[in-house]
């Protein structure tokens, strides 16, 4: 039997307290500082993995640590975030300290000389980096600037050897693709590009390899997209493709062989695309690995749906179909039953009778043989018992629509329905949820208000529950419901959205301080 005075000296063991810090949350972190010497000494790096630095405003000086704090841990570093301009930055880059930085990961908003040298400083270590903003910068000047930093920037990645993650834009760049991209793709396993533009079309031949390469296409293509496409092209072991607001170049150099798709790719995100559904089909035969599809607010439509349930659906894990106006709720439907090994699933629009169909004849109280069942499942199963989803999902973001009025089942039964298919989804860690009115909808109908005289305590066995997203939900939470959630829900960090949406802002404020007291350590945000 374990003695007090060894549960006492284990929690003094330095591997036992590095393995515990690694499980706090950051505040919890701040806190076992404090402890002892020896529980501040181990813990302290981990405090210190990511260094993330805001930015900074004129005349207000933000939470950040002290220049002296940051040069004494900057050896602890791994990870830097960085958003607009920040005064520590030139501490980092031009301090002569005997413990260098060791990054392994650099992700920006903007491109400065101090994160070039910084850039430069680690390229021995570094392996990701990402510099990723909304829009490029106005005004003549900068733009410059930041064309003449990106090139710069290539110029400094071809001395990283162990690059494998790259992600770029807005940007502008001056280099012809086939000098800036020879040796930053070589090991590089994920990229990500939106908005790359060329400066100067005259510094490209249409005699070049590159637009030999090319010569099946238009004769002159697009200078983003032939960009895009020998940065794909020198990047044999890329295994995840992200080109949002792709164009039919990329699937024409596809289809024409004139550029082969990585075979390693397995993660494709062509998020607000111009990519016909026909196109998409057919590049989903060719990629044989895929286990990630991204096609949010794109052509995906039937053909493409019908390629990726007959060539992927045993592998896909991640599924993005978000805005896609060919996909129809049935088809959606279709694809959450099929996908066995599906684990993060989004999609919009979903009629409420087609989620809770699965379960109408408990409440009509029908038989198996009285319903019409698909010769290729199995006769032993009521259609209760069968998974309207992958019940191994971790992340499910929906919208439903809410049926009208006049239909049968009623829409709270519809409601007690759907949250009992929800309530099947025991792995769950992220519930996005939101609701659509119908179009004959009558004002005033009960729907997914989340609260417990509406059905919500069937959502008890979602004991997994970390995140929970309720922006485009019109909730009537009250604090029964706070308690509720507090009790069942432990595990709770993230709630974003309105918890009643009726209430006036003293109430509502009065209803977060009680969600905050049940639970310590949540983060919300309100709309």
């Amino acid at each position: 039997m374990t003695t007090n005075t060894e549960r006492i000296n284990a929690c003094m063991l330095p591997d036992v307290i590095h393995l515990s810090g690694l499980h706090l949350s950051r505040p919890n972190l701040l806190t076992s500082l404090r402890v002892c010497s020896l529980w501040h000494n181990v813990l302290e790096p981990l405090l210190w993995q990511t260094l993330t630095l805001q930015n900074q405003p004129c005349n207000h000086i933000p939470r950040q640590p002290t220049p002296t704090l940051c040069l004494r841990n900057r050896h602890h570093i791994r990870h830097l975030v960085q958003t607009g301009t920040n005064s520590l930055l030139k501490f980092l880059a031009f301090s002569t300290t005997p413990q260098p930085l060791r990054l392994t990961s650099i992700r920006v908003s903007l491109l400065s000389p101090e994160i070039l040298m910084i850039t430069q400083q680690n390229a021995d270590t570094l392996t990701s980096f990402s510099c990723r903003s909304n829009r490029l910068r106005r005004g003549e000047a900068d733009q410059e600037a930041q064309a003449l930093w990106h090139r710069q920037l290539f110029m400094v990645l071809e001395m990283v050897p162990h690059l494998t993650d790259l992600a770029i834009g807005p940007a502008v760049l001056i280099d012809p693709p086939t000098t800036v991209f020879s040796k930053v793709a070589h090991s590089l396993k994920r990229l990500e590009l939106d908005r790359v533009k060329v400066a100067d079309r005259s510094w490209y031949d249409e005699s070049t390899q590159s637009a030999q390469a090319f010569s099946t296409l238009d004769p002159f293509p697009n200078l983003e997209t032939l960009v895009m496409l020998e940065l794909i092209r020198k990047a044999p072991k890329l295994k995840t493709l992200t080109w949002k607001r792709g164009t039919q170049l990329l699937v024409q150099a596809w289809l024409s062989s004139a550029l082969p798709p990585p075979t390693s790719l397995t993660t494709l995100d062509v998020a607000h695309s111009h990519i016909e559904d026909g196109d998409m089909a057919h590049i989903l035969t060719m990629v044989p690995g895929l286990t990630s599809l991204n096609v949010k607010s794109s052509p995906f439509g039937p053909q493409s749906c019908a390629q990726l349930l007959e060539h992927h659906a045993p592998n896909i894990t991640m599924l993005e179909v978000s805005d896609c106006h060919q996909v129809t709720s049935t088809m959606v439907m279709t694809l959450l039953s099929s996908m066995p090994s599906l684990l993060r699933f989004s999609a919009n629009r979903i009629d409420a009778g087609d989620i809770a169909r699965p379960f109408l004849h408990t409440l009509l109280g029908e038989t198996l043989s009285s319903l019409a069942v698909p010769s290729h499942r199995q006769p032993s199963l009521s259609l209760g018992d069968r998974p309207w989803a992958c019940l191994g999902l971790v992340e499910l973001d929906i919208s439903i629509v809410r049926l009208c009025s006049s239909e049968y089942p009623s829409p709270a039964q519809t409601r007690c329905l759907i949250y009992e298919q929800l309530s099947r989804l025991k792995s769950l860690e992220v519930l996005s949820l939101g609701e659509t009115d119908g179009s004959t909808l009558r004002p005033g109908n009960e729907w997914l208000d989340m609260t417990l005289a509406h059905d919500l305590d069937k959502l008890s066995s979602l004991k997994r529950l970390r995140i929970l997203d309720i922006r485009n939900l019109e909730t009537k939470m009250g604090d029964a419901e706070v308690d509720w959630m507090a009790h069942e829900w432990s595990r709770l960090e993230v709630v974003r959205g309105n918890l009643n949406r009726g209430l006036k802002s003293s109430e509502a404020r009065a209803l977060v301080t009680r969600l905050k007291c049940k639970l310590p350590d949540v983060v919300y945000y309100s709309e």
